[in-house]
């Protein structure tokens, strides 16, 4: 047997109701179908009527019937969900692995990985929530819901909505954790800690408005509760992202304003700088969320309405996760790159650093005048016969020494492989260098060993 087109009669007694309550409102007439199906208004009338007066299974009846006499959608996110979470979530596990590897690597393990190691095991609740959610249809139109799955799926929901809002409170303050470990200074410390006292508290309001957002807490799942109620979702949702970026304000700003105290060359402030803002790019998927939240309501087709705010949370930790990694990876990878490819790179930046100097020397060498460049070259060449000199009567002192203690006698100008400074490839300028590296140095003993 074929099943039948459905028809208005085949909505359910309290959909019928509120369907007759709107209509006058939008002007169309309970036979004219392309009007029914075509008005927006008429729909969130309708769906506000059956949200406060239906139970859930009316309300998926009427949806089914909409479906139908109106062609609506059945495009599905459920596997495209499955698949994002999955791919998402293992991306920032493999990335707290790496931090936790160059952590140990570095010996450097401290109450910031701790806080990291946490949110990322309560990171397995919204994970394991939503795959299961997603496995009862979440990502679906309501009206291709099997009957009695709203209400496990929206309790998954709300179970994800609450830890979401810890995990982002526990990377916070692992960031905040992970400044007070470089940062020493006393004044630092009482502007940290009070950081972290507002981060807190802020933190803890946030929860407790997300888990009594409805009375009884119920309500938010059981749409089948008509005598309680539940504030703005998404108003909370704005306020949660809000605080969430407010936090990583105060994070960016509270390293760099110390840093500027620093005493050390302005590319290298640039360098800490970035290292340290990077923890804090989580804002950027932050903003990003904030137009999701435009579905994220009391909706009366939740498990499509929900899956937007759902992508850009995961989203949100994920590159939270990978942000706070990154600088304990860059020890990881310092420590796995071979030897010889840092040398080669550092070859060539000194090669090209020098070049540049050079360019720069020769250029500022011809604009000076010839009288200049004359008394410049006769003094260093003084400079440079006096240095010789003076290393060659160094050689021939370091040689008598030599020959008196050991009995072996060495000609000027002889390479003796015994002695650590003289090396076939030192220059008398680099000997020199070493020789005189100890300013308070009184004799010639007391640098060179016998």
């Amino acid at each position: 047997m074929e099943p039948r087109n459905l028809t208005l009669f085949d909505i359910p007694g309290c959909g019928l109701q509120c369907l007759a309550a709107s209509l006058p409102e939008t002007g169309c007439s309970l036979a004219d179908i392309n009007c029914i199906c075509g008005s927006n208004a008429l729909t969130h009338t309708l769906a506000a009527c059956m949200l406060a007066n239906c139970t859930v299974q009316d309300t998926l009846g009427t949806s089914r019937v909409q479906a139908d006499l109106c062609n609506l959608s059945n495009e599905s996110e459920k596997q495209t969900l499955i698949l994002y979470t999955s791919i998402v979530y293992s991306i920032a596990f493999l990335f707290v692995v790496f931090r936790m590897v160059g952590k140990t690597v570095s010996r450097r393990l401290g109450w910031d990985d701790m806080a990291v190691v946490s949110a990322l095991l309560l990171t397995a609740v919204p994970l394991g929530c939503i795959l299961r959610s997603a496995q009862d249809g979440f990502g679906e139109h309501l009206w291709n819901l099997q009957d009695g799955k709203l209400l496990p799926i929206l309790r998954y929901i709300y179970i994800s909505w609450v830890t979401y809002v810890v995990v982002l409170c526990l990377l916070k303050v692992s960031l905040l954790l992970f400044y007070l470990g470089v940062f020493t200074t006393p004044r630092f410390r009482k502007t940290a800690f009070c950081a972290l006292g507002f981060i807190l508290v802020n933190n803890f309001v946030v929860f407790f408005m997300t888990v009594f957002a409805c009375k009884p807490v119920s309500l938010f799942w059981d749409r089948d509760i008509k005598n309680g109620r539940c504030i703005n979702i998404q108003a909370l949702g704005y306020t949660v992202s809000a605080s969430a970026m407010v936090q990583d304000i105060i994070l960016l700003a509270l390293p760099l304003t110390f840093l500027r105290q620093l005493q050390m060359k302005r590319a290298r402030k640039i360098g800490v700088g970035f290292m340290f803002a990077i923890g804090t790019f989580g804002t950027v998927a932050t903003a990003m969320r904030l137009p999701s939240l435009s579905t994220f309501k009391i909706s009366i087709d939740p498990t499509w309405d929900y899956v937007p705010v759902t992508k850009w949370s995961q989203l949100e930790l994920a590159v939270c996760f990978i942000c706070i990694s990154l600088p304990s990876i860059r020890v990881l990878v310092s420590k796995i790159v071979p030897t010889s490819v840092k040398d080669f790179l550092s070859s060539k930046a000194g090669i090209s650093k020098i070049s540049n100097n050079s360019a720069s020397n020769t250029t500022s060498n011809k604009l000076r005048r010839p009288d200049v460049q004359s008394r410049e070259g006769q003094s260093s060449t003084r400079g440079t016969s006096m240095s010789a000199r003076w290393f060659q009567s160094v050689h021939l002192a370091s040689s008598k020494r030599q020959s008196k203690s050991t009995g072996d006698a060495h000609i000027e100008g002889e390479y003796d492989s015994t002695n650590p400074l003289w090396h076939k490839d030192n220059q008398p300028e680099d000997i020199e260098m070493i020789l005189v590296e100890d300013s308070k140095a009184k004799t010639y003993a007391n640098v060179v060993p016998k």
